[in-house]
């Protein structure tokens, strides 16, 4: 328990005449998400099922579901995701490498979207337990492509593939190889999965010119074609920056929070910076300064880092998924303080935060007359509020922002050599605590009560008291 004890010194007054106040207002400072990114590891995550239940972790379901090999490739040609029997689906996950490939979105059904270098190539895989076929709005598909067990008839100009050899007792991993146009633009990459139903209603596979394509569209890719990437610098709308007060992460929102944190309770700056294909940027200088003595700290995002001890901190990385700490220079003291973070000496966002410090000042306001031999006090003593009482205590720091001034914070209390034959107690109900912070709202203010005698008369130099628990 602190020693630090707070006093007022107020005069109450109980006669018949209503001592009016006015609340005083102190200013305060002023698709589908199954698909993993480019140069992460194989979709090994995605688990579902096969026919008869076999293959149950494998690269997609057999409706609706086309991956792209996303694993970094250093090499100068693109794999085909082929595998060695021609009916496992697993197995494809971590053979594909796909060339030049710059950006990938999180789906793997019909709405999918990339980015890659013109003539770079996509390795494309998937399941299914029908007839297939692959087919782009300009390309080609590499006649050596698919899957080893599986052969692909193709048309003239490749821009077409189909087969009908598919396993349909276990479902099969169907791969090819589509090569990007080198001329620069926006195309569409399909695979179609089922059999096309001829005239007599039979099911059957599509002819040799696929006039009938099989009859679902299982997935959907819309390639942007580029000349050279733009990716590797940081894009803003591609990023986030948000100033929050829980520990959970915020790394996809640029909305803050608002309004001063309490005494003792830092901020958290949640941080994750990409690049314009909305992928992870190279490691880089993350540099953080904070002004008026505020201390940073920087950890994983969602966590909370070990307080700081400095104004400026610098790390090394991407700055994807980070959590910055904002702590007061002083326990005690309130800040109001402006953090900048840097990538590689380019501004990535600013953020003000206040946290508010320790009481320091009491203020009392609105004083009202007790009935003669009674305590209780009167709940429509002041316009807009129902907590009964007699007066107010507005609890301030050194900054003059109010303080919420629950039981944890501090407890009030009454100097009672001040107390006399007039006035004889006074009291602060737990219910009626401080609990806001507004400078507008009455439950800024604590509410007390103080007991009158039998007999009217007039009191001074009654004192509060207000001692912090820390």
């Amino acid at each position: 328990m602190s020693t630090k004890t707070l006093r007022k010194r107020l005069a109450i007054t109980a006669t018949s005449a209503l001592l009016a106040g006015v609340l005083s207002v102190i200013s305060t400072p002023a698709a589908q998400a199954t698909h993993n990114a480019v140069g992460s590891a194989a979709n090994t995550a995605t688990t579902v099922g096969n026919v008869a239940g076999t293959n149950t972790t494998t690269p997609g379901s057999i409706v609706g579901s086309l991956f792209t090999s996303t694993v970094a490739n250093t090499t100068n040609s693109a794999v085909a995701a082929t595998t060695t029997d021609g009916s496992s689906c697993a197995a494809m996950n971590a053979l594909g490498r796909s060339k030049g490939l710059l950006s990938k979105d999180s789906s793997s059904g019909i709405a999918q979207s990339a980015t890659v270098l013109a003539g770079g190539a996509l390795s494309l895989y998937a399941c299914s337990a029908t007839a297939v076929a692959w087919v782009a709005s300009g390309g080609s598909f590499a006649p050596t492509g698919g899957a080893a067990a599986q052969s692909y008839s193709f048309n003239s100009d490749n821009s077409r593939a189909w087969s009908a050899n598919i396993n349909v007792a276990a479902g099969t991993g169907v791969a090819a190889i589509w090569t990007a146009p080198t001329t620069v633009g926006t195309y569409t990459v399909s695979l179609y999965t089922g059999y096309y139903t001829n005239s007599s209603g039979i099911n059957v596979i599509s002819t040799a010119t696929l006039g009938a394509l099989p009859e679902t569209l299982s997935g959907n890719i819309t390639v942007t074609v580029v000349a050279a990437s733009a990716g590797g610098k940081y894009d803003v709308s591609n990023s986030a920056c948000s100033a929050v007060r829980t520990t959970v992460a915020n790394t996809t929102s640029n909305v803050d929070d608002s309004g001063a944190n309490a005494n003792g309770v830092d901020w958290t700056i949640d941080l994750n910076i990409k690049d314009s294909y909305n992928a992870a940027l190279p490691s880089g200088a993350i540099v953080a300064t904070a002004t008026n003595g505020a201390l940073l700290a920087i950890g994983a995002g969602g966590a909370t880092p070990v307080a700081g001890t400095s104004s400026t901190i610098t790390e090394a990385g991407t700055g994807t998924n980070r959590t910055l700490r904002v702590s007061q220079g002083t326990a005690g003291v309130p800040v109001t303080t402006t953090v900048t973070i840097s990538y590689n000496g380019t501004t990535v966002c600013t953020k003000t935060v206040s946290i508010a410090g320790a009481p320091s000042a009491l203020t009392v306001a609105n004083v009202a007359v007790q009935d003669l031999s009674a305590s209780a006090g009167n709940a429509n003593w002041f316009a807009g509020e129902a907590r009964a009482g007699t007066f107010y205590v507005i609890a301030t720091d050194s900054a003059g922002n109010r303080i919420a001034t629950p039981s944890t914070v501090g407890t009030y209390g009454v100097d009672a050599a001040t107390l006399g034959t007039t006035v004889t107690a006074v009291t602060f109900d737990s219910a009626s605590l401080a609990s806001s912070t507004s400078s507008t709202s009455v439950l800024s203010a604590t509410v007390g009560r103080h007991t009158c005698a039998a007999t009217a008369g007039t009191q001074k130099g009654v004192v509060f008291t207000f001692t912090r628990a820390n």
